[in-house]
């Protein structure tokens, strides 16, 4: 009787731990361009915050999708993120995809999956899919061909995805499935589908318009999503996985089909048949990070907003964190993700004001905060400079307004002058286009002198918000309660002083190149007819020449900030992690001999604007 009752009591104690194991929210941490270094230290800390799942999406760039046509950048939008093919390789698939790459990426998840295992995680994937295959495979396999899938005026070739309907296709998707959750415990999978070179059959707002083959066009395009998110708990039952949650975004116009035929554990657009949300994101990834390519910029006012929205909700949680020395968001998390916050600005306030006692200490704690709220002050009048993109992820970095040279005649460069920038701007149009520094993925909204006049009061008022901040972070230096809190803040001040770089940088892109538009170029100089005898030419030679001067400073501080930045071994702007990984959409790691290349050709140069106007120096 005794050992019945032990027995009874036994399970009533594990059905108890089930069920609150099984009623635990879902708390996902996010990684996106965490160092392969920092992956074991970033999953200690998810589990320390009181995570249940940890990123495991990071693949290598796929250079290998790139080469087949470097003229044509529009794989750079696949390359870096991950795709099902990516880490399992099936057999019918060995003649298209290098094998050599996935299974680099194959033995990292598998060593992604003994860390999350040990910390106790379960996995995430962000991931790309269906994507885009090589033309070669549906020459050989014409009924493998799915819909055209890339954005015509950003590609200079077409790209198509397989199509999910076919049995042979489905097949290596679930049984691919099943491998990838053996290799890691991944139990949730966020999919970007119908954009950045992947796309469902027939779906009607494919980039080219609804197109697929003739085979699946009887199928509906609710009946196919609810099929391929199938496909993804198919292949994870068969791994052991018992719920995997999926949910399929970017996929907009088939919700009133979809929503109420959900299953348990799918998502669409980030909406469960249940009515509630797929999920609730806190932080910003890079991509949508108003300041990137500087790298870690604190955003605490932005995620403590959104904690205290998502605590109003039992919604799983996605929490962006951008390496170790996200410290000021770690222990806001710490302190805060399981105990509420409470609504309103001034318990927000109260929030981060605890958090920066512990980076600076209590008297100086409002001084930190003042920080914070500037830098999201600045990011809020960004904000609306956004088209597919912010305005210096597209510009700064996608039309390399960092690194090319302001010169007058930028098609008459050759050799290393010009391809050290040019092969890696994003432009499927024309080189006439290419040159135009404000067509930003052939899309030319910038222009003009009303887009510079925009973009210079803006950018006036964001240096308001952010220079300030760069004394007050140094002086608070000497107030840091310890030495990574002391590193927290030499981070700070030198990525607001980055920042300052990139804004200018910007200004003075938008400005150089709406002074150019606005300049016909006969073959000898107008005569001059300036007014006033302090200017020794043309007001807009004059205008030019201080422009490209101010810009060339402009390099120096940023090279000075970048060595200072390399000797305290403290990143502060996003690179690809090695030379041959730079692609449109990350800069090269050699950033300073860019730069100081950059400013050698623009000296060498300056003097080509007196074939546009006329000077009285000569």
């Amino acid at each position: 009787m005794r050992r019945l009752i032990v027995s009874l009591a036994f399970a009533t104690l594990l059905f108890a731990t089930l069920s609150a194991q099984e009623s635990q929210r879902m708390i996902v941490v996010r990684c996106e361009n965490v160092a392969e270094s920092d992956y074991e230290q970033m999953a200690k800390i998810a589990s320390r915050i009181g995570a249940t799942h940890f990123d495991c999406s990071q693949v290598e760039p796929s250079m290998w999708q790139w080469q087949l046509d470097r003229s044509d950048p529009y794989p750079c939008w696949s390359m870096h993120r991950a795709s099902l093919f990516k880490y399992i390789l099936p057999e019918e698939l060995k003649s298209y995809i290098p094998a050599d790459y996935v299974e680099r990426n194959f033995k990292n998840l598998q060593a992604h999956g003994k860390i999350l295992r040990k910390y106790g995680l379960g996995g995430f994937i962000s991931i790309n899919d269906p994507a885009w295959l090589p033309e070669k495979a549906y020459r050989e396999h014409p009924e493998w061909r799915g819909p055209r899938c890339d954005q015509a005026r950003r590609a200079r070739n077409e790209y198509y995805a397989p199509c999910i309907d076919n049995e042979e296709i489905r097949r290596m998707y679930v049984e691919s499935i099943a491998k990838l959750c053996k290799a890691a415990p991944v139990e949730m999978i966020n999919i970007l589908c119908n954009d950045s070179g992947a796309g469902l059959c027939w779906y009607e707002k494919l980039y080219p318009g609804p197109n697929g083959p003739t085979s699946c066009k009887h199928i509906s395009v609710a009946d196919r999503v609810l099929d391929f998110l199938d496909i993804w708990q198919e292949g994870a039952a068969r791994a052991g996985i018992k719920q995997m949650r999926v949910n399929l975004g970017h996929t907009w116009g088939v919700e009133t089909a979809v929503i109420p035929r959900l299953k348990e554990g799918q998502s669409l657009n980030n909406h469960t048949a249940k009515g509630g949300q797929g999920f609730i994101e806190i932080g910003t990834v890079y991509r949508n990070d108003h300041l990137a390519p500087v790298f870690q910029m604190p955003r605490p006012v932005l995620v403590c907003t959104q904690l205290q929205k998502a605590q109003k909700s039992d919604a799983p949680i996605f929490i962006n964190i951008k390496g170790p020395e996200d410290i000021d968001i770690i222990r806001l998390l710490e302190k805060h993700l399981k105990n509420p916050i409470g609504d309103g600005p001034v318990k927000r306030f109260q929030a981060l004001e605890e958090v920066a006692a512990g980076i600076v200490g209590s008297d100086d704690a409002v001084k930190l905060v003042e920080i914070w709220e500037n830098i999201e002050n600045a990011c809020r009048l960004i904000g609306p400079f956004n088209t597919g993109g912010r305005i210096y992820d597209l510009g700064s970095v996608h039309q390399r307004w960092i690194t090319r040279p302001f010169v007058a005649f930028p098609q008459e460069l050759e050799g290393d002058d010009l391809h050290y920038w040019r092969d890696f701007i994003f432009q499927a149009q024309t080189e006439k286009e290419a040159m135009d520094m404000t067509d930003l993925q052939a899309h030319k909204w910038l222009g003009g002198y009303g887009g510079f006049f925009l973009l210079r009061n803006t950018s006036r008022e964001m240096l308001a918000q952010l220079e300030p901040c760069i004394a007050k972070a140094e002086k608070l230096r000497k107030s840091a309660v310890g030495k990574e809190e002391e590193r927290y803040l030499q981070g700070l001040v030198l990525r607001l002083r980055m920042a300052v770089c990139i804004v200018n940088n910007a200004k003075n892109a938008v400005e150089f190149q709406w002074i150019m538009d606005d300049s016909p170029i006969p073959a000898e100089g107008p005569a001059d007819s300036t007014p006033r005898i302090q200017f020794q030419g043309d007001e807009k030679l004059v205008r030019m020449n201080q422009l490209c001067r101010e810009e060339i400073d402009n390099c120096y501080a940023m090279i000075g900030i970048l060595d200072e930045a390399a000797k305290a071994g403290i990143p502060v702007i996003i690179t690809a992690p090695k030379k041959e990984f730079e692609q449109v959409l990350f800069l090269g790691p050699d950033l300073q001999d860019q730069l100081r290349h950059k400013i050698q050709i623009m000296e060498d140069h300056r003097r080509d604007f007196l074939r546009i106007w006329r000077s009285r120096n000569l």
